[in-house]
């Protein structure tokens, strides 16, 4: 095999070696970005999650201090007291335990 030939072959090698190497290094940072685009809407629907949480426990805790204030929670019996009670906490305490959940 004289020069020009083998010249000729190593060139077609390498450039077919360097094409074989952008068309993975291309897939990889493509699917990098849509992991990240993934993780990314994941924690935006997570925080919002969190939010409506948050919301709710404000309003339940309005729920709660109306009851005491018209003395529903007072006049009703131990246990539906403590379950109104059981109720408002578990509602108080949903947002910290989703956190946790999450990380």
């Amino acid at each position: 095999m004289d020069a020009g030939i083998a010249a000729l072959l190593g060139a077609a090698v390498g450039s077919l070696s360097t094409l074989g190497a952008a068309m993975v290094n291309g897939r990889s940072a493509a699917r990098s970005q849509f992991d990240q685009w993934r993780r990314q809407h994941r924690r935006d629907a997570y925080a919002h999650c969190l939010a409506a949480l948050h919301h709710r426990d404000i309003a339940m805790d309005d729920v709660l201090d109306a009851l005491r204030s018209q003395g529903f929670l007072r006049e009703c019996s131990g246990d539906r007291a403590n379950r109104a009670r059981h109720f408002a906490r578990d509602v108080a305490y949903a947002p910290q335990r989703a956190r946790k959940a999450w990380r």
